[in-house]
């Protein structure tokens, strides 16, 4: 099972950056990026019309920088934010192998979106892959939705999801392990009802180039929190948000409730 793992510690990323696009491989990265051309769309209608290269757009816990660069290969204007220097370096090398056109459209830039400054305005800011889960403070949790309300344009998009409370509950009922030609990964995760928190322990093994039978450890801990969609909708409206839709599972007419794996909300700046 693929995890797609964001996290608020520096720390638990210098080793696990390297493995990242292994796990993230069979994530659905083309529908995030369709979701977000739907959004683009919407906010090209309260802009007189921007065209994609006129679009600024930020990507919250980017990661290595994959929708980063799927974006600005449709011509989008994009940031891509991640709090690890680490992935960030990945990212740009990723980059760095593609035309010129593409690497002048997107910067990469080290920030945690708890403490986020941005020094220009966006028309859609999106943080895909449960990244916001892993904020687990509820008052950094609304900090970081002003920060987020701060960075946008007047009347700009903020699009994002979150793993459902069943999902969770679900995955902390596994242990489980994946295995490659030169990777083995390990998860034993554990749910605390009472606090609504994921903890996941993961152990990843990568084969040493050169030696057939060495293996580099990695361990890792993460944690995640549940939040309700009640309370996310009251952090949002109170710093500066309305709502403009909420769905589930990447189907637009789901409501919150039948959600499977992912809450979905789409929210405008006041």
């Amino acid at each position: 099972m693929t995890k797609c793992l964001q996290t608020k510690s520096m720390e638990a990323y210098r080793e696990f950056a390297d493995t990242y696009d292994y796990l993230m491989r069979d994530a659905p990265y083309q529908q995030w990026l369709e979701l977000i051309e739907k959004i683009i769309h919407e906010r090209s209608k309260s802009t007189e019309g921007k065209t994609n290269g006129q679009m600024k757009i930020a990507d919250l816990g980017c990661g290595t920088g994959t929708l980063s660069i799927l974006l600005a290969e449709k011509g989008f204007e994009i940031w891509g934010i991640d709090i690890s220097e680490d992935m960030l370096a990945i990212a740009q090398e990723k980059l760095g192998k593609l035309s010129l056109p593409v690497q002048r459209r997107v910067r990469f830039l080290q920030q945690d979106m708890v403490e986020l400054k941005l020094p220009v305005s966006f028309d859609v800011v999106f943080a895909f892959c449960d990244s916001l889960n892993y904020v687990v403070d509820e008052g950094e949790l609304s900090q970081a939705f002003a920060n987020i309300n701060n960075a946008l344009a007047p009347n700009g998009f903020f699009i994002f999801d979150m793993l459902s409370i069943k999902k969770m509950q679900s995955l902390g009922a596994r242990k489980h392990f994946e295995v490659s030609d030169d990777t083995i990964c390990i998860w034993q995760n554990e749910w605390d009802l009472d606090n609504e928190l994921l903890t996941y322990d993961v152990t990843i093994l990568t084969q040493e180039y050169g030696q057939m039978q060495m293996y580099k450890r990695v361990d890792e801990y993460h944690q995640q929190r549940g939040y309700q969609p009640e309370l996310i909708l009251s952090l949002l409206e109170r710093n500066g948000f309305e709502l403009h839709h909420t769905f589930a599972d990447f189907h637009y007419d789901t409501p919150l409730n039948e959600a499977q794996d992912r809450y979905f909300w789409v929210v405008r700046k006041r």
